[in-house]
């Protein structure tokens, strides 16, 4: 199996942010991501330091990427107000409650982001 991993993560290892996860060992369970996330990396990483794009690149293709579905979208719309992230984290999740039977779990630097993955009783790193 293998791991969900969202932006928040990627990007710190990316920026190596001193709270960043080491993901040496993520990587070689081949983990996942939503196609959302290159998107956000490399939005981010072309905003704030553009000489890092190919590290960022490099980084991202270790990643299998989940498409964003209707199936996805729907789930992500139809959360409750218990569910309380903005649309980009609620795309997140709901991809991985999607994929939840072939995933360990979720890997999330975000507050909010753990905070609703519990909520959805998804298994955190």
């Amino acid at each position: 199996m293998s791991w969900y991993v969202d932006s928040s993560v990627i990007l710190a290892s990316v920026f190596e942010e001193p709270n960043s996860i080491e993901l040496s060992s993520v990587l070689k369970d081949h983990p996942v991501t939503s196609r959302l996330s290159s998107v956000e990396v490399l939005r981010a990483v072309t905003k704030f330091n553009d000489l890092l794009l190919p590290r960022a690149q490099q980084l991202l293709t270790q990643f299998s990427f989940v498409d964003i579905s209707n199936t996805i979208l729907n789930r992500a719309e139809s959360y409750s107000s218990e569910i309380t992230v903005k649309a980009a984290d609620a795309i997140h999740l709901a991809t991985a409650e999607t994929i939840s039977p072939l995933i360990d779990g979720v890997i999330t630097l975000d507050k909010q982001m753990v905070t609703n993955a519990q909520k959805l009783k998804l298994t955190l790193y």
